[in-house]
């Protein structure tokens, strides 16, 4: 499937390749190439999936994708132990981990340090000290705002407001410390909106779709920073997401709720006919697909 990525500002068309099972065979481990090897579906992984993109390294970095319900063998064994400069160490099976230079790395966070330090393209990280310091307050915070926010998911009526409000209101906050542009640290996008985007682009469509809550009411500055990286952030095609989770079979799916099957059959209907796709509502696609992914309890991490 093609779909149109963003680096840096310009568009640069990418075929992405079918997530891997438990059939399928490795890629010639350690053979020089640099990859990463992702899930389609999992927040964490498209926090480096979108810095791979913005700093141009589509050509650089091969894109592995896993399906984490089906794992390969090869995976498995292979990210049971793996080198680390030069030391044998313990991983668990995990997405996101990019291979590169005989070693290999996990984690999002070290990730993106890591392709900022040693790769190429548009800085992630910001270099004037006000600015790093702040970077490094809002990713340790990140956890405990996403966690926030899931509670909020969980529950109803007043209770939702009470849980996602403190959180949505320090984004808001965070969004205004700097004057100089529309993102968390001013002017560019950096590591810190990658490491926020992913999570408040589905808790934004679910809350709205499923708890009538609107997270940028009374929040411009939210809003905003929403619209302008949606025109860079095009590495997140909403098919995709949920077609290479279900191996484009939604009739493999395992769930016994109605809603649940509509949704998978409405999204099927819009995959298995492109004609389809231009009579659609965008708008009922991107709010189908984050409530589909937390009736399915897709993995996250």
């Amino acid at each position: 499937m093609a779909t149109e990525v963003s680096t840096g500002g310009r568009a640069q068309e990418e075929i992405l390749p079918p997530s891997l099972g438990s059939t399928s065979h490795p890629p010639n481990l350690f053979d020089g190439t640099t990859r990463l090897y992702i899930s389609y579906i999992c927040p964490y992984v498209q926090r480096v999936w979108i810095a791979r993109n913005y700093k141009g390294l589509q050509e650089k970095i091969q894109l592995v994708a896993i399906d984490l319900q089906d794992k390969p063998a090869w995976y498995r064994y292979y990210h049971t132990f793996m080198i680390d400069n030069g030391k044998l160490i313990f991983v668990p099976e995990k997405v996101p981990v990019l291979e590169h230079n005989g070693n290999t790395i996990a984690e999002s966070l070290d990730l993106l340090k890591y392709l900022d330090a040693n790769f190429e393209g548009p800085k992630l990280l910001p270099e004037d000290p006000e600015k790093q310091a702040y970077a490094d307050e809002l990713i340790v915070s990140s956890d405990s705002v996403i966690a926030a926010l899931f509670k909020a998911g969980h529950v109803e009526g007043d209770l939702i407001s009470d849980l996602a409000d403190p959180p949505l209101n320090k984004i808001e906050e965070s969004l205004g410390r700097f004057s100089d542009g529309p993102f968390l640290l001013g002017q560019s996008m950096s590591a810190v909106d990658m490491v926020y985007a992913p999570f408040i682009e589905r808790f934004k469509d679910f809350f709205a779709a499923v708890k009538l809550y609107d997270m940028t009411r009374e929040r411009p500055k939210l809003k905003a920073w929403i619209e302008v990286y949606h025109e860079i952030i095009l590495c997140l095609p909403v098919l995709v997401q949920i077609f290479s989770y279900l191996g484009r079979s939604p009739s493999s799916a395992s769930c016994h709720d109605e809603e649940v099957w509509g949704n998978i059959s409405y999204l099927d209907q819009i995959h298995s006919n492109p004609a389809a796709t231009a009579n659609s509502d965008e708008t009922d696609c991107r709010v189908r697909l984050p409530v589909l992914v937390l009736q399915l309890e897709i993995p996250i991490a």
